[in-house]
């Protein structure tokens, strides 16, 4: 009888390792993605894709040193209408691409996106 319950807990177990690794990472695909875009004060249009995922933190490091860059320090619309948009979902939100904005900040974002894929 012991090792039923050894069995048991084992299936049980690996179901679950199953379910939170393997289907859990295979549904991350249909995550909500949302595009928007903003006029800095160039009246440059910049349309960004931001990916909203389940984790527990609203932030990106670095994503406000990609700000500043592109944006001037006493505009901070910006900032607050991602933070409203991260508290809303409750998730993290990823920069995933910028169509537009010119080589500078497309290189900007290529690399923020390669350091948070590393980091995941």
């Amino acid at each position: 009888m012991n090792s039923y319950y050894r069995v048991l807990i084992f299936s049980i177990t690996a179901l679950l390792i199953f379910y939170f690794r393997v289907l859990d990472f295979a549904f991350q695909k249909d995550e909500l993605i949302w595009e928007f875009s903003w006029k800095n004060d160039k009246s440059h249009q910049v349309a960004f894709l931001l990916k909203f995922g389940a984790s527990p933190t609203n932030k990106i490091k670095g994503w406000n040193a990609i700000e500043n860059s592109i944006y001037s320090d006493s505009d901070k619309n910006f900032s607050i209408l991602l933070d409203a948009v991260g508290e809303q979902v409750r998730g993290k939100y990823i920069v995933l691409g910028c169509r537009e904005g010119g080589e500078r900040v497309q290189r900007m974002l290529s690399d923020e996106c390669s350091k948070r894929n590393k980091v995941d």
